[in-house]
């Protein structure tokens, strides 16, 4: 299975700027082996990792999720980040998770977004989305614009952002070759540079190209597994994101897959040509260490995780309530469609016995007919069209059911010009035009009209209101 997360910062950024120096051959080391370290880099370090798997409507993912953790568990315990993990999130789990970012983060933080679920890029109106687990394919409601990733990380006042996705991104990566750095002096320059300049930036593990959804052993893909790979066999203390991108990651990933990843800063966030710098745990002072989040950053996540789990209680419990008011509503009218019924069938019941009792006669509100062999249903006291009539005689449960529209030849049989209106009251059909089961072609039906005696054709979907309907059955 793809992960199908194509040009979702297409939107964000396809125009691509030079950002730290590069490397002329995939997988050569940007800087040589030192084995002294660097001073302590002033800043704490947090992390939003984010990984679905599980989506409710879209095709399921099998490492994405597994990424997330093993991520998570190297920035926290060999770099000392502070972290937030949603798995299997939804809309408002990371916008929330966003919006945490931007009300407690403060300058001094180093802040790593890792994203690794579905996504969509739509050509139309060239935007690109990320898709939580609650999106639909056909559907925008629950996706996220890149447009809105790019205003929230632009809105942060942490001077560092990475953005790090495990999916395929469109654009043109440029980047011209420099020379290594050969000293440790020029490397603690470099570093000091990268930190001075605010940066917003973004590690894709593919461009336009299908990006794996496996391939890195295990449970990770071919990406995640590298990604995890280099930052766990960092030779430096102190070291940029794009370093470790092009000194292991690109040539990792290019060298067991066909998919090629990307490094480039985000256009239009408050990117201004610095780098995220990465630093060992270990090279940390403990008040760096403790300050990898302010204290109150603590507190919020947890309000935050307290409104989350209220938010989905009030959603459940709503849910709960719409479908105890349908189940009401339904039982009502079901209720309501019971007493008609109920009337119906007693005002049947009470009608009169013809006076002559020797063609019909009214047994349980059914008029046999002696002559024909027959079985009628009285007519109901309303208008129907032809449509409606056809309905009403398949859906007639009176005794038994089984009934149908009667033929011409069997209403004109009920014809009789010595009864009020030249039929019987007890059929109700007097001076009345009645329904046939009988066609002229495919909008038109017969009806025989009891007032004259006069058949004709009328459309089916007349309902002038003479017309009425009787059902009939061969006798039981």
């Amino acid at each position: 299975m793809f992960r199908k997360l194509c040009t979702i910062l297409a939107a964000l950024s396809i125009a691509m700027f030079l950002l730290s120096p590069a490397v002329a051959e995939r997988g050569a080391k940007v800087v040589k082996k030192d084995t002294k370290q660097a001073s302590a880099v002033d800043t704490g370090y947090y992390a939003l990792i984010i990984g679905n798997n599980n989506y409710k409507y879209l095709p399921k993912l099998k490492t994405a999720a597994n990424d997330a953790r093993a991520v998570e568990k190297m920035l926290k315990e060999k770099y000392g980040f502070r972290t937030k993990l949603l798995i299997d999130a939804t809309r408002d789990d990371i916008l929330d998770g966003l919006n945490e970012l931007r009300e407690s983060m403060g300058s001094r933080e180093s802040i790593l977004i890792y994203y690794a679920g579905h996504g969509e890029y739509d050509k139309t109106v060239d935007k690109a989305y990320w898709l939580p687990v609650d999106a639909r394919k056909d559907r925008t409601t629950n996706w996220i614009i890149a447009d809105d990733i790019t205003s929230n990380i632009k809105r942060v006042s942490s001077k560092h952002i990475l953005l790090v996705s495990d999916s395929c991104y469109s654009g043109t990566l440029s980047r011209a070759a420099t020379a290594e750095l050969s000293s440790k002096s020029e490397h603690d320059e470099y570093i000091r540079k990268m930190l001075d300049r605010p940066s917003r930036t973004l590690m894709a593990s593919g461009g336009n190209e299908p990006v794996s959804d496996s391939g890195g052993g295990g449970n990770n893909s071919v990406f995640a597994a590298a990604l995890i790979k280099a930052l766990g066999e960092a030779d430096k203390s102190q070291f940029t994101a794009d370093e470790l991108f092009h000194g292991r990651v690109r040539a990792i990933v290019a060298g067991k897959s066909d998919q090629v990843p990307e490094y480039h800063d985000i256009k239009n966030s408050g990117h201004e040509g610095g780098d995220f710098v990465f630093q060992l745990a270990k090279a940390m002072t403990p008040e760096l260490y403790n300050s990898a989040v302010p204290s109150g950053s603590v507190k919020v996540s947890e309000e935050s995780k307290k409104l989350q789990e209220e938010r989905e209680r009030l959603r459940k419990e709503r849910e709960e309530f719409e479908q105890a008011k349908a189940l009401m509503a339904e039982k009502k009218s079901l209720e309501e469609e019971r007493q008609k019924f109920e009337k119906e069938k007693q005002k049947i019941a009470m009608a009169p016995r013809p006076q002559s009792g020797k063609r019909f006669s009214l047994d349980g509100g059914v008029i046999e007919d002696s002559k024909l062999g027959l079985q009628w249903a009285p007519a109901p006291d309303r208008v129907m069209t032809h449509y409606e009539a056809e309905k009403y005689a398949q859906n007639l449960s009176l005794s038994g059911g089984g009934w149908r529209l009667p033929t011409r030849a069997e209403l004109k049989s009920l014809y009789d010009t010595s009864k009020s209106g030249n039929a019987d009251p007890v059929f109700g059909v007097g001076g009345k035009f009645v329904w046939t089961s009988e066609l002229e072609g495919s909008s038109s039906a017969w009806v025989f009209f009891f007032n004259t005696g006069d058949e004709d054709t009328l459309t089916r979907a007349g309902s002038f209101n003479f017309y009425r309907v009787l059902a009939v059955r061969s006798r039981r």
